[in-house]
């Protein structure tokens, strides 16, 4: 194949040849460009702009791979990175797509936001008969349980109220993890907690429930109101 003449600069009387490159697919040789000029040893030098053209160098690869299908296979860096942007930068993963990680070796515990939910409430109410419960109560889900009790008013003849919060066995039974004391007055105001770790460390289990029982004489009632709080 022969060439075109080399391209010249403007010089007079001599033209000087200048830096050149031959495109791909022609016989005609250009000027290269040049990159921004840098002051080095007394000499101002400009180096050669570079280009590389998609899919050019083999390792590097092309826009167009796919993402790598495994993490020790052969594969160009592009199909690598897009197989890592899959991995960790899309959202939530399934463990088998996430890549793992070890905890800091000081690290005791996960942090992580728990929400709290209004697992039962009872509005301002007066009770009726001697024992009522909350009814079963699903707490699988939570490890702990706040319980805020308050009582304004009371009718009768010396009455009493007591609440209990039970754990439902696998035989049916319910077991206490907490018990009030047995409240005489007409205002009380309890809070308390059930779970490891706190006022009452007890495991929830699957089924819990509050209860509350009336005692006294010519219909004796309590006017309360109820919530627990899980998370």
């Amino acid at each position: 194949m022969s060439f075109t003449a080399q391209p010249v600069d403007g010089s007079s009387p001599t033209p000087f040849p200048m830096s050149s490159a031959v495109p791909d697919g022609t016989n005609t040789p250009l000027a290269t460009e040049g990159g921004p000029a840098k002051s080095t040893g007394g000499n101002t030098l400009v180096p050669p702009a570079v280009y590389m053209y998609d899919g050019y160098h083999v390792t590097f690869g092309a826009q167009a791979d796919a993402a790598a299908s495994s993490d020790a296979g052969t594969f160009t860096f592009i199909a690598l990175f897009k197989r890592l942007l899959g991995k960790l930068l899309v959202g939530q993963q399934t463990m088998a797509a996430s890549v793992s990680v070890a905890l800091a070796s000081d690290q005791s515990a996960i942090p992580a936001k728990v929400a709290t939910t209004a697992l039962y409430t009872l509005a301002s109410i007066a009770t009726s008969g001697s024992t009522q419960n909350s009814g079963d109560l699903a707490v699988a889900s939570y490890h702990e349980v706040a319980i805020d009790i308050n009582t304004t008013a009371q009718s009768g003849t010396s009455p009493t109220i007591q609440y209990f919060f039970e754990r439902k066995g696998a035989d049916g039974i319910y077991y206490v993890l907490w018990q009030s004391a047995v409240l005489t007055v007409a205002a009380n105001t309890l809070s308390t907690s059930v779970g490891p770790g706190l006022a009452y460390n007890q495991s929830l289990g699957n089924t819990d429930r509050l209860r509350w029982v009336v005692g006294g004489s010519a219909t004796p009632t309590f006017t309360h109101s109820l919530n627990i709080y899980a998370k």
